[in-house]
């Protein structure tokens, strides 16, 4: 016995279709979800549909963040019931196809024993539980890593999805925040949920007004931007022995000026992906209101539009912050 279900297929460079894809039966010690939303990394997603991602092969199957609603409970499983709302990132397929990581899918089947997956908790909304991965690699960054402690101040550099969760991460360690981006948008969101001081460096000097701030210099930076003249740049702000965190994907050779970094003897970071455990924890965050995501959400589409969607970005569109599918 098999499922047949539909899914996101990054068929060849640029080329996005919706799918057939056949999953193996539930059995026992296993649940089947049927999928409510998926979240889209645009970053990572992205990288890989422009093929510049470190690993990217097509076909794929892209997403690594999704809820569902369990349907089907096999044998032996106790942990799970018929009803529950959980957050999972991927499905066990029943044929070749490469999955990366398989989360853009209508259904899934998953072991009850899944480390990464777990029953929502009362009181969120299932649209922003979709993309908990994003904030999540945020998290990991800014609290499991470095961490960022209450009192420091810290500039993010890029207040995309991963920024914004890292601006709002640091916020609630009690820390003081900056946060950079040539977008003004994204620089609001920052203000409002993270009570960042926000610098556009397309408006102002902010080199000169981060050493107005902060004249002994900043205790971290984190960088989601991949540029190497911000992050360049962004050395000259920090104190000595400051930390840097290195949060972004940097899918070409990056040339970095070790001057600063030796001078002040600076501790860099290198976090990626997330830990259930951050993931976790964000999502009681998001049920108790303390990180916000849905104003952010700029798109909600049903699959069948996803094609359009990448189409989208592939061309550049910077107005779309964040992304979900619909699959019900």
């Amino acid at each position: 016995m098999s499922i047949t279900c539909d899914c996101l297929v990054f068929a060849a460079k640029n080329k996005v279709e919706v799918q057939k894809l056949t999953l193996p039966d539930v059995g026992a010690g296993e649940i089947g979800v049927k999928t409510l939303y998926s979240g889209v990394s645009i970053g990572t997603e992205l990288w890989i549909l422009i093929e510049k991602y470190w690993c990217a092969k097509y076909p794929n199957i892209p997403g690594y963040q999704k809820v569902g609603r369990v349907e089907k409970v096999g044998a032996g499983v106790t942990n799970y019931r018929e009803g529950d709302i959980v957050f999972l990132r991927t499905t066990k397929i029943a044929s070749d196809i490469e999955p990366m990581w398989a989360g853009h899918t209508s259904y899934s089947v998953m072991p009850a024993d899944e480390t990464y997956m777990f029953r929502l908790p009362e009181g969120i909304d299932p649209v922003e539980a979709s993309l908990l991965c994003i904030r999540a690699v945020g998290y990991h960054g800014a609290a499991e890593v470095m961490p960022i402690n209450q009192g420091d101040t810290v500039a993010v550099i890029g207040v995309g999805m991963i920024g914004q969760f890292s601006a709002q991460t640091a916020m609630l360690a009690e820390a003081k925040v900056i946060a950079v981006d040539m977008l003004n948008d994204r620089l609001q969101y920052a203000s409002k949920y993270a009570q960042a001081t926000t610098f556009n460096p397309t408006e102002v000097d902010v080199d000169a007004e981060i050493k107005k701030l902060c004249p002994d210099g900043l205790d971290a930076v984190i960088d989601t931007s991949a540029n190497a003249k911000a992050v360049n740049q962004s050395f000259n702000w920090l104190k000595a022995k400051g930390r840097y965190c290195f949060q972004g994907y940097y899918p070409t050779e990056t040339p970095i000026d070790f001057l600063q970094p030796h001078i002040k003897e600076l501790v860099m970071y290198n976090p990626t992906d997330s830990t259930p455990q951050g993931a976790a924890r964000c999502a009681q965050y998001i049920a108790e209101k303390k990180m916000h995501i849905k104003e952010m959400i700029s798109r909600t589409i049903s699959f069948g539009q996803a094609p359009e969607l990448y189409d989208e970005l592939v061309a550049g569109n910077k107005e779309i912050l964040a992304a979900v599918i619909d699959w019900r």
